[in-house]
């Protein structure tokens, strides 16, 4: 898999609190890695395949429309929008404790993928359909995944 480093980097906010991450941090497979790798860098790099050219979510070794295995790690080539969203009024973990009542959003990125995180923009209510921007969320041990807020938002 090739890697392309030539990305824009976001902005990184920290999680709210001390917490560990090891309750709701993803395996990372080795043929992710990359992909979180990159976001501890500041960087949302998406795996792109050589035989369909469609971009995919980082997870799995093949493309999930073609089944190709011979992909490359890029930018995303797209802003995402609002696909889909839902509102916890319960944390089912501790470390959500202090967010209640959250958001998390399904942002769907034009060249493809879906990807889920937690929305940053606690006094707008998400809207299907708007353009947002992705943010690193950074936890207390270095955990680094995707959150959302909106696309002109002062982070």
């Amino acid at each position: 898999m090739k890697t392309d480093h030539t990305t824009q980097t976001l902005s990184t906010v920290d999680f709210p609190g001390k917490f560990s991450s090891q309750t709701v941090a993803p395996y990372i497979a080795p043929d992710c890695e990359v992909h979180y790798e990159a976001l501890k860098s500041g960087k949302l790099l998406l795996p792109h395949c050589a035989q369909c050219h469609r971009t995919g979510p980082p997870s799995g070794g093949c493309c999930p429309w073609c089944g190709g295995d011979e992909r490359s790690w890029q930018p995303a080539q797209s802003a995402p929008v609002i696909h889909s969203w839902v509102r916890y009024h319960r944390a089912y973990l501790p470390e959500f404790n202090n967010l209640v009542p959250y958001e998390v959003i399904a942002a769907r990125f034009g060249d493809g993928p879906v990807l889920f995180g937690r929305w940053l923009a606690n006094d707008v209510t998400p809207v299907i359909g708007t353009e947002i921007r992705p943010v690193i969320e950074r936890w207390a041990d270095g955990f680094c995944g995707v959150a959302f807020s909106e696309k002109d938002a002062n982070l």
